[in-house]
């Protein structure tokens, strides 16, 4: 009796997490930068900021965080497009106590450097022209 295998797909090979990479992907980088710089940008607004250890944040007002901050910063992203990002990137949302709600990332928080990486090099032409992330795939 011989045993055929089935043909194999090129994703069998395919084991690579960007989220166990020590530094993260061009992507993953490009999304922290942009929420690490909305959250210091709105953080006087009071619709999101960031808890008081620096190591997460919390969004307050849901409704102008969607309609207002949001597109300004990830297009035409809906609030929940924008959550299953967090949670494609790793970050955990804090269901009980007083920050309930509130989302970390073990190499997320306030003051991160970001010139681990030079936006030149993914095809941006200056950091200011970064890509919004309306366009890309959501993974539940």
């Amino acid at each position: 009796d011989t045993i055929t295998n089935p043909p194999k797909s090129p994703m069998d090979d395919y084991e690579h997490d960007p989220i166990s990479d020590e530094q993260g992907t061009p992507a993953q980088n490009m999304f922290f930068h942009s929420l690490h710089t909305m959250i210091n940008n709105e953080a006087s607004t009071g619709c999101v900021e960031w808890l008081p250890d620096n190591k997460g944040f919390i969004i307050n007002q849901k409704k102008f965080f969607s309609n207002t901050v949001l597109p300004e910063y990830f297009g035409r992203a809906k609030y929940t497009s924008f959550t299953r990002r967090l949670k494609r990137w790793g970050f955990k949302r804090i269901s009980n106590g007083p920050h309930a709600g509130a989302y970390y990332h073990d190499r997320f928080h306030r003051g991160m450097n970001f010139d681990m990486y030079d936006p030149a090099d993914i095809g941006w032409e200056s950091a200011s022209s970064q890509p919004a992330y309306f366009g890309m795939s959501d993974i539940n």
